[in-house]
């Protein structure tokens, strides 16, 4: 058989011939090498692997995936393997894709300390579809991985202090293995059984609730609801005591899996019998979730403000602006126009957006259109935007800012605003430099002295509107986290590339700013005997590049660095300041180990930079055992820092 790539693709089966045959089809065209290992069939499985020209080798079944993993991988061919169970099967159209995907993974990734995973999609019991809540892990080298687990097995590095990292691939496997409701419980008791043998726990304790319990969190967490579905149930059943301390883990577990599983109906007979037992903001969410589908709103009022009586949710925002958005949606069915503009005010951009369609549908003086005034000061020019109170931007203007001292800034902050004057609801300000933003006061060095300016008195006593003033990056990371590439995340760094470096940092899902509020201040970072301030200035970057390429005076930044790209002197500087800014992130993720690493400002916007100081993060961490942040443009491009002090605007208004 000929094999265009060095790569073994090994397969344990048992009693599955007729999908094994298909399996088998679907991999034909990748021209790879197949074993087929057999834990004790008794259909025509052997047949079905030599017709379709595959190896086959036999393992006494030790009620232990791995074991079973483990032995096929010692049968395959080459070190690079990749998994696939018989009841899946690849889409013969996307062979070349597949083929170009796995090629990438093995020249590009670190094999020590890389899987490929790829999507399944799952057929449902009634014949659709369903993507798989998590990605499966499934390509790699068995030099460096080995399976563990005896159910719901792993590939894990054989090196344990190695931190595995997954890498997304770009097509996906279908499976059809839970379609059959009777198959699917059996598997579901059989690895029950599995666990308790693993757990060293005896087979009476199938019915124990606590394990029950956990068998059902399990499964949720590795996407498989309906099994989960399946054991929550049996847990209750099987339940004793409402105090149990896991009991509400357990139940907002269920509740959540009825939810996705759009069983409301059976969630909504569930609270009916235990009442309003919940204890915490997540469960107290999701309780109104599931009575607001039963249009009992009543109800539904009291669990989501219940939610919002606490602050630690395990998902933050059903305590908070997820809460507030689904009351204010009760008060507008409920006609009660007043009531829900005052909760969609403190739901953050989904509420504004609300907002938005009531004024759309009804003509209320208390939904006229606020416009408040954004800007973002920079030590080079001043961002002006003028923002509807839903986010919208209604114009913005960029205006040079060349004063000689903060004093000469101030004025022309006041020039800036005077012209909406008595047309704004309130001011939002990102500026450079070491910020209190609660004060409202910015810190200057000048002449080896610290002076403080009050900007936000100053500016609130001349026009009588609120103000909000925030360090440009640590508003960058508001915006961010609000509405671009860290929603969701919740230990990450954005840095802004601009005349100066901006840094913010979040940890467990918090701004950190440090005991006298300068964390973050990357600029007076040393790096080679120089501040990054200098040294990782995007400004005088750009400015080098322009003398090199001799650009039109009128060149945008975008079209400047392609040409930049083009010519080698030029070049050879852009590799040097992504090698510089790899070094940075490299002393960032030692310092905080990361999730994410977010690039802001207008460089921040040059994807090819981005995976050039990828790359070279990449070779400099090769051999270190660091986690693998994502390095990431900001998603909101050189207005991250314009939305996030909006939104610090927004909230401080209340």
């Amino acid at each position: 058989m000929e094999e265009s790539l060095n790569v073994s693709v090994c397969i344990i089966t048992r009693d599955e011939a007729v999908k094994l045959d298909r399996c088998l089809k679907s991999l034909a065209p990748l021209k790879l090498d197949v074993v087929v290992v057999d834990t004790g069939s008794t259909d025509n499985t052997k047949e079905i692997i030599e017709n379709n020209q595959v190896r086959g080798a036999d393992f006494l079944w030790q009620d232990n995936f791995s074991a079973a993993r483990n032995y096929a991988l010692a049968c395959a061919k080459y070190d690079n393997v990749l998994v696939v169970d018989s009841d899946e099967w690849f889409a013969i159209e996307d062979c070349a894709v597949i083929k170009n995907e796995i090629t990438a993974f093995l020249s590009k990734a670190d094999l020590s300390a890389c899987v490929g995973t790829f999507e399944r999609y799952n057929q449902e019991a009634n014949g659709t579809w369903q993507v798989g809540a998590y990605p499966v892990t499934r390509l790699f080298s068995r030099k460096y991985f080995h399976y563990i687990g005896k159910v719901h097995e792993a590939p894990m590095p054989r090196n344990q202090q190695i931190k595995r990292i997954d890498k997304p691939l770009a097509f996906h496997v279908y499976h059809d293995g839970y379609t059959n409701q009777e198959v699917f419980a059996q598997k579901a008791q059989r690895n029950l059984l599995l666990l308790l043998k693993e757990r060293g726990i005896p087979k009476e304790k199938a019915t124990d609730p606590y394990v029950l319990c956990q068998v059902a969190q399990m499964y949720q967490q590795t996407g498989r609801k309906k099994m989960a579905l399946l054991y929550y149930k049996q847990w209750l059943l099987h339940e004793t005591s409402l105090e149990q301390s896991y009991f509400q883990v357990g139940l907002q577990g269920y509740l959540e899996t009825l939810i996705e599983l759009k069983q409301f109906d059976v969630a909504t007979k569930l609270l009916d019998a235990f009442g309003m037992i919940n204890k915490d903001a997540d469960n107290y969410f999701l309780t109104g979730l599931i009575y607001s589908e039963a249009k009992r709103f009543e109800e539904a009022k009291i669990a989501f403000e219940k939610a919002t009586s606490f602050s630690n949710a395990r998902v933050q925002a059903r305590c908070t602006t997820l809460a507030q958005f689904m009351l204010g949606s009760i008060a507008e069915i409920e006609k009660n126009y007043a009531t829900a503009l005052k909760y969609y005010q403190q739901a953050g951009k989904q509420g504004r957006e609300a907002i938005a369609l009531l004024q759309k549908k009804h003509d209320l003086a208390q939904f006229k259109i606020k416009q408040y005034l954004a800007l973002d000061v920079g030590q080079t020019t001043i961002k002006q935007v003028i923002l509807d109170e839903v986010g919208n931007t209604i114009s913005k203007r960029v205006i040079l800012n060349s004063v000689a001292d903060f004093d000469e800034e101030i004025q022309l902050l006041k020039k800036t605003i005077e012209p909406y004057r008595n047309q704004i609801a309130g001011i939002a300000i990102c500026i450079f430099g070491m910020v209190d933003s609660p004060a409202g006061v910015v810190n200057i060095v000048e002449q080896d002295t610290t002076i403080q300016y009050p900007i936000e008195k100053l500016l609130t006593a001349e026009f009588k509107v609120p103000v909000v003033i925030q360090n440009d990056a640590k508003a960058a990371l508001i915006g961010e986290k609000n509405h671009g590439s860290l929603n969701g995340e919740t230990n990450a760094v954005v840095i802004t590339l601009g005349t100066a470096v901006g840094g913010s940092i979040m940890l467990n899902g918090q701004l950190f700013q440090g005991a006298h509020k300068h964390a973050g201040e990357i600029s007076y970072m040393v790096q080679q005997d120089k501040f990054l301030g200098e040294s990782l200035s995007a400004v005088e970057l750009m400015h080098k590049l322009y003398k090199i390429v001799k650009a039109d005076k009128a060149i945008s930044d975008k079209k400047l660095f392609a040409q930049a790209l083009a010519n080698p002197q030029a070049s050879e500087l852009i590799e040097a300041y992504s090698l510089e800014l790899a070094f940075l992130l490299l002393n960032i993720q030692s310092l905080y180990d990361l999730e994410k690493i977010v690039i802001g400002g207008g460089l921040g916007q040059e994807l090819t930079l981005i995976k050039l100081v990828e790359k070279k993060y990449q070779a400099l961490t090769a051999d270190l055992p660091l986690y693998q942040p994502q390095i990431v443009p900001a998603q909101l491009g050189n207005l991250a820092g314009i939305y996030g002090a909006f939104d610090e605007l927004l909230k401080r208004q209340g």
